[in-house]
């Protein structure tokens, strides 16, 4: 996928600070990104640690595009605490988490960890097509726009996704042919496996073409059947299974 993108004379700052710490105070935020891309339906989650001593001012929160988030938020975030002493000489943990089972094109925003007078945000993108994901060409033209005077900046950039698997197919006829259709950015890496054991590609039993489709040769092909898909980006795996029963 190779999508162009003229921008024209803007510039765009984006500043992000992962991690805080002043005054016996220590702030982060997980996962420590600038921004975060999900596919609507993914499973959001945010960790937001506040280390704090005594003279710590202020109780870590969670806020959305600059309102507070509250336990009975609109927006059905589950938002819960846990607080541990340590010994680091901060003397005080407490990890507030916010999770979403499954986003919506609502949850688009800028989600800040804060605490006192301390902050840190990032930047939450669901989009809804998987058509979508893939590679971007990006361009500026600086101008005046004259032949000697124009400079061309292009630079590629990655609208990552991770794996999600959107059904098995099983065509019942000799020898048994099941594909696993997957979605995701970078390709995710697709393997099979049979009541638990990997499949592999066997001379009398089993065809494993391309990683998607499995061909079971074997006339006796009872079993559970797993489709895993995995990437380098969350949720990292995702799987799902079919039950076969029956004989040739």
């Amino acid at each position: 996928m190779d999508r162009k993108v003229e921008v024209l004379p803007m510039v765009v700052l984006l500043l992000n600070v992962l991690t805080t710490i002043c005054r016996g105070e220590h702030l982060r935020l997980n996962p420590a990104l600038s921004y975060l891309v999900k596919a609507e339906g993914d499973k959001l989650q945010l960790e937001c640690i506040h280390e704090y001593n005594v003279t710590a001012q202020g109780s870590a929160y969670f806020a959305k595009n600059g309102k507070m988030l509250t336990l009975d938020n609109e927006d059905d975030y589950i938002i819960t605490s846990k607080t541990t002493i340590i010994n680091t000489g901060l003397g005080t943990k407490v990890i507030k988490t916010l999770i979403k089972d499954s986003t919506t094109l609502t949850d688009n925003g800028t989600f800040v960890c804060k605490a006192g007078n301390f902050e840190i945000s990032i930047n939450v993108i669901v989009f809804q097509a998987l058509s979508d994901i893939g590679s971007y060409n990006c361009s500026a033209n600086f101008y005046p726009k004259t032949e000697d005077e124009q400079t061309l900046f292009l630079t590629s950039v990655y609208l990552n996704a991770g794996p999600r698997i959107l059904n098995i197919e099983c065509i019942n006829q000799f020898p048994l042919t099941l594909k696993c259709n997957v979605a995701g950015y970078p390709q995710p890496n697709v393997t099979w496996e049979q009541d638990g054991n990997q499949l592999k590609s066997t001379i009398d039993s089993f065809d494993v073409l391309m990683g998607e489709s499995v061909i079971v040769h074997n006339k006796n092909y009872s079993g559970t059947y797993t489709c895993l898909a995995t990437n380098e980006h969350p949720p990292y795996n995702a799987s799902d299974e079919i039950h076969i029963k029956g004989m040739f």
